[in-house]
């Protein structure tokens, strides 16, 4: 018996309406709520095409159009009992579909206008949030070309930039949205086009899966960085500015100006998502690039972040001025102090609470190296969790 698996929710009201899904070898399927067997939703399931999915995703062709463009082999109908994301068996329909009461009337679309943006016209298609990054080397004036080490430290540095943001937007929720939030790797970005027409084009969306409605988390970062954008882009005040950002938020964004100033070159983002009504954009000129990295290259202060660390004292070298706590966790921390005399009086073995500055910085191979500087080292009379 043929199954799907749901994917992601298109339209909801009093319940799911509308879903896509795909089959056991990656086909693309429709799922429209045609009523009820008890208390669970009845569906009408046709088979779609990448291309008409995505025109009435966009508002360009009714529901009605998109399910008689169907194979008519691939026809079905199902009751959804359990979780969404549960596989559902499929029975085909006997009857013509042009003939079958199960057809919608004419006149429903997704969009109230047809989507005339071609980067939320692409999220919709690929269900997921899109990032377009457009730069001009020196180099693409000859051609469209680009420096591989100046691709991949660019790829690199916006990876960096989305980490931080989103790390930055966690830290601003509750905390139990921060658990619920804190996935591994929720970060990462995918590269989809190394090198897509137009000055020079990357086009990345996140690595991880949107949810059942579409949404990408990452969305949080993008948000946050159109900010530290709209701060840092004047050069006059970008210091002040930035220290809303202060961190490895606005440290990443300090080292991508200096690589554009490098690479003598200007950067311009676009992004958007599944939902968004239109893509959003920000950028900064070579000129700009340059006059910002001039600027904050004595700007320290904003890409330190004050870290706590608490564990037990395993290392301490009062020649050298380095440490070392091991965590509750088993993780090892290491770290230096200006002044090597201030580990004095420190015993191997107890467990302490270290306030210090956390400093990343990317080496030529673009792995980040973390620094710990201790400012205060308070003993935890409590030594277990």
């Amino acid at each position: 018996m043929k199954t799907i698996t749901p994917i992601t929710v298109l339209d909801y009201y009093d319940g799911i309406q509308i879903f896509t899904a795909t089959d056991e070898i990656g086909g693309n399927y429709l799922a429209t709520m045609v009523g009820t067997v008890g208390d669970h939703g009845r569906y009408l399931v046709t088979g779609v095409s990448p291309s008409n999915l995505r025109r009435f995703r966009c508002g360009e062709i009714d529901l009605r159009t998109l399910l008689l463009a169907s194979p008519p082999h691939e026809r079905f109908t199902t009751v959804a009992s359990g979780k969404f994301s549960d596989a559902l068996s499929l029975t085909a329909i006997g009857q013509p579909l042009e003939y079958n009461s199960l057809l919608p009337d004419e006149g429903f679309f997704l969009e109230e206008e047809p989507v005339q943006d071609a980067l939320v016209s692409e999220a919709k298609l690929r269900n997921n949030l899109i990032l377009e990054i457009i730069t001009a080397p020196p180099e693409s004036a000859a051609g469209h070309r680009m420096r591989a080490n100046t691709l991949g430290n660019l790829i690199l540095h916006i990876q960096r930039l989305v980490r931080y943001a989103y790390r930055a937007e966690i830290r601003s929720l509750r905390q139990t949205y921060r658990r619920i939030l804190s996935i591994p790797h929720a970060d990462l970005m995918d590269v989809t086009e190394p090198a897509a027409a137009g000055s020079y084009r990357i086009v990345m969306e996140p690595a991880s899966p949107t949810d059942m409605f579409g949404h990408s988390e990452l969305s949080r970062a993008m948000e946050r960085i159109d900010r530290v954008f709209a701060t840092g882009n004047d050069p006059a005040t970008a210091r002040q500015n930035l220290a809303e950002h202060k961190g490895h938020l606005a440290g990443s964004y300090i080292q991508l100006m200096r690589l554009l100033a490098a690479t003598e070159t200007g950067l311009r983002y676009r992004w958007a998502t599944s939902d968004s009504d239109e893509s959003r954009d920000a950028g900064v000129t070579r000129a700009q690039a340059k006059e910002l990295a001039d600027v904050l290259e004595t700007a320290v202060e904003l890409s330190t972040e004050e870290v706590t660390v608490r564990g037990k004292l395993e290392q301490a070298n009062d020649r050298s001025g380095t440490w070392c706590i091991v965590d509750y966790d088993g993780n090892r921390h290491y770290g230096k102090v200006e002044d090597p005399g201030d580990l004095d009086g420190l015993t191997i073995g107890t467990a302490y609470e270290f306030e210090c500055v956390e400093t990343i910085d990317t080496d030529a191979s673009g792995r980040e190296r973390r620094s710990l500087s201790l400012n205060n080292p308070s003993p935890l009379f409590d030594s277990g969790n």
